[in-house]
């Protein structure tokens, strides 16, 4: 019995969503995934009988060395390790950068600010751009250059008093979630209010919600790993096969903005509204209606209402169900399940009222939309955001 094709993923930042996507594309290619190592890349043996290799490596060099094998494709899917890192496909930080630009342009603010980490090729992408996107914007920019190497609280506390001597108000863009979470402490015990001092924008690119978990939960940059973890498997699949790839770098953009209290869309001042977004961005649950909501956040409908579009513009009814339909492509783009069995995983009570719920909202059919998201990603491996 042939053996079957096995492509490897090898981590030492594990990203579930990119294992997922690697996943869908293996099972519609009948290749093997192993995903052993996609937690502790330290534990790694030598020699493993794969045919090609994801690898998300920080500091895996000697990883890297153990794994690399003659003749055996290996593709990184991050950058952190330099020119080691190709070939490489990769989240697509400028653009990344481009969305905050463009959230703070809508909140009416004229002045941004961001700081460049010079060591890795992320940081540095991520700043050209964002000082690009804000000059295009026609808004002023203020580059930060304090972060030195050496102890972490002397770090913080001298970002934040270079960002004291920037006129107020402003936005605030930074690639790293932790710095950004300690930053929002100590700008708090400066008296700094978030966001109407300082709003800030982060890149989500960790599994620990540090975002979300933050004193002030922070507005963040989603980047798509399952269309990265989908389109390096095809790549990889490509490259085992033979067929030449003259890319060295291919960058996947990403999904959309995740908006937090650090731009001011939820207010920390409401808790009854965090709450309900909070179990609106949780996991799709079929029995979460407005009644049921309210029943959760302790408050009648009307009182949930009346202060739910008072703090984002909109309805509990339609935020629920965005997130219903954004859940829903996401299980048309994997092909595995029929379109009655996504309508009933995402909360529908029929297939009827999802087609009818979907076409609305998207602007065509389920089926024709998972049709023509196939067809894109065959004429297109670097796909676009779910």
């Amino acid at each position: 019995m042939k053996r079957a094709t096995t492509i490897g993923v090898v981590m030492d930042n594990f990203r579930p969503a990119i294992l997922e996507g690697a996943g869908v594309y293996a099972r519609e290619h009948g290749i093997l995934l192993d995903g052993r190592w996609s937690v502790r890349a330290d534990w790694v043996p030598d020699h493993l009988a794969w045919d090609g290799i994801l690898a998300y490596l920080v500091d895996g060099k000697e990883t890297l060395d153990r794994i690399s094998t003659p003749g055996v494709p290996l593709l990184h899917l991050a950058g952190w390790l330099g020119r080691q890192a190709r070939p490489r496909m990769e989240p697509d930080f400028a653009m990344g950068a481009a969305l905050a630009v463009e959230e703070f342009q809508r909140m009416g603010l004229s002045r941004v600010a961001g700081m460049e980490w010079r060591p890795y090729s992320i940081d540095r992408r991520a700043y050209r751009g964002l000082r690009s996107a804000v000059r295009k914007a026609g808004m002023e920019f203020a580059g930060l250059t304090s972060w030195k190497k050496g102890d972490w609280a002397v770090q913080i506390g001298s970002l934040a008093d270079e960002l004291m001597k920037v006129e107020r108000p402003f936005g605030l863009f930074l690639v790293h979630a932790g710095v950004a979470w300690s930053l929002v402490e100590e700008l708090l015990q400066r008296e700094i209010r978030i966001p109407a001092d300082i709003s800030i924008i982060v890149i989500d690119k960790d599994v620990q919600r540090t975002p979300a978990l933050a004193a002030v939960p922070l507005t963040a940059v989603m980047l798509d790993d399952w269309q990265l973890g989908y389109n390096a498997a095809a790549w990889v699949h490509r490259m085992i096969r033979g067929e030449a790839h003259h890319q060295r770098i291919l960058r996947i953009p990403p999904s959309g903005l995740l908006r937090r209290e650090s731009t001011g869309t939820t207010g920390d001042r409401d808790p009854v509204v965090a709450k309900a977004l909070h179990l609106i961005d949780g996991p799709v649950d079929g029995d979460l209606t407005v009644d049921e909501l309210a029943k959760r956040v302790g408050v009648s409908r009307r009182k949930l209402e009346q202060r739910f579009r008072k703090i984002t513009g909109g309805t509990p009814h339609a935020a629920i169900l965005d997130r219903r339909i954004t859940e829903a492509k996401r299980l048309l783009e994997s092909g595995t399940e029929s379109i009655s069995d996504v309508g009933q995983a995402c909360g529908f009570s029929s297939v009827h009222y999802f087609t009818t719920a979907f076409s609305r909202e998207v602007g065509e059919s389920p089926g024709a939309y998972r049709r023509a998201r196939n067809e894109r990603v065959r004429r297109d491996p670097r796909g676009g955001s779910r």
